[in-house]
């Protein structure tokens, strides 16, 4: 018994390999990169499933929008402006090979932080939930 509940305890205790987006049928999965700040992902990748876009501003700079959100990231620095506002990540997002990748903490907190209506991060899963964002209707 009390080995069971330990390597139940240490399958739970592995870190996810891919980061998932859900968006009713349709699903993007995207592998995890571990690096020395971290595990990053592309975040591009999320697309069909994430409405995003992202737009190079320069060498290094990025205008990543979700939704109604624009976000600026910046290659190398860790953190993320939206707005006025500095967001702290727990990583650098950096450039590999033309791509973006992004510390996986954009996707688990910030997005789902700064689009609640429509963005819900699933942990056991390590699955981004993409909803219309509409309220939802009742018949009567």
């Amino acid at each position: 018994m009390i080995i069971e509940v330990l390597l139940g305890l240490q399958i739970g205790a592995v870190p996810p390999s891919v980061v998932s987006a859900r968006a009713g049928t349709l699903e993007s999965v995207v592998p995890l990169v571990e690096t020395s700040a971290g595990r990053v992902l592309r975040l591009d990748r999320l697309a069909p499933a994430l409405p995003i876009t992202m737009k190079a501003e320069g060498p290094g700079e990025f205008l990543v929008s979700v939704f109604d959100v624009a976000m600026r990231l910046s290659d190398q620095v860790p953190y993320a402006r939206v707005g006025t506002t500095l967001i702290t990540l727990g990583g650098a997002p950096l450039m590999d090979r033309g791509a973006l990748l992004v510390p996986l903490q954009l996707v688990s907190e910030v997005l789902p932080r700064l689009v609640p209506s429509r963005l819900s991060y699933d942990p056991l899963r390590s699955e981004l939930r993409v909803s219309s964002g509409a309220p939802p209707t009742t018949r009567g």
